[in-house]
């Protein structure tokens, strides 16, 4: 990946979410940290694509995982988002039962995560899986980064939430 200017990575980030949340701004001396970050968390959390997980669901993994990190940052940020997503879900208790399911061990016991597959397929899809894992795992990620940077929550984070 070729290093990028960090303003155009910014512009990028800005046209595309509203503005640039602070923790992308905390790692502006990082720029291929920031845009792969970024590039990331739009293909893993925010875009449609066919794994049969939706956007509040991956959402509520989000908020579930930093809430179990105990980020108030993130938590703030994907509650918010929640809010925003939930008018259009079709997701069942049963889903979201195992998407919290799924969060706790991979925060938790992340060796323990295998044995929750057999029971998770059986209201989802095998790419629904693979999905939900990688958010669980990218929002371990992303807690640990607002973590190290003590970040705390933009006023105006709702306007990046949804």
């Amino acid at each position: 990946m070729k290093a990028e200017n960090i303003e155009s990575i910014f512009e990028e980030i800005k046209s595309e979410r509203g503005d640039v949340a602070d923790i992308h701004l905390a790692y502006r001396n990082f720029p291929i940290g920031v845009k792969a970050h970024f590039d990331f968390y739009k293909l893993v959390v925010l875009e449609d694509n066919d794994s049969g997980l939706e956007r509040f669901e991956r959402e509520y993994l989000a908020w579930k995982v930093s809430e179990l990190n105990k980020c108030p940052y993130c938590i703030s940020h994907h509650k918010s988002a929640l809010e925003f997503t939930h008018t259009t879900s079709l997701s069942t208790s049963e889903r979201l039962n195992l998407l919290e399911e799924l969060a706790l061990l991979v925060v938790h016991e992340p060796w323990k995560t295998p044995a929750l597959k057999a029971e998770f397929l059986q209201s989802f899809s095998p790419s629904s899986w693979a999905h939900a894992v990688f958010v669980a795992g990218y929002f371990n990620m992303a807690n640990r980064l607002a973590f190290a940077e003590n970040l705390e929550v933009e006023s105006n984070y709702q306007k990046m939430c949804q």
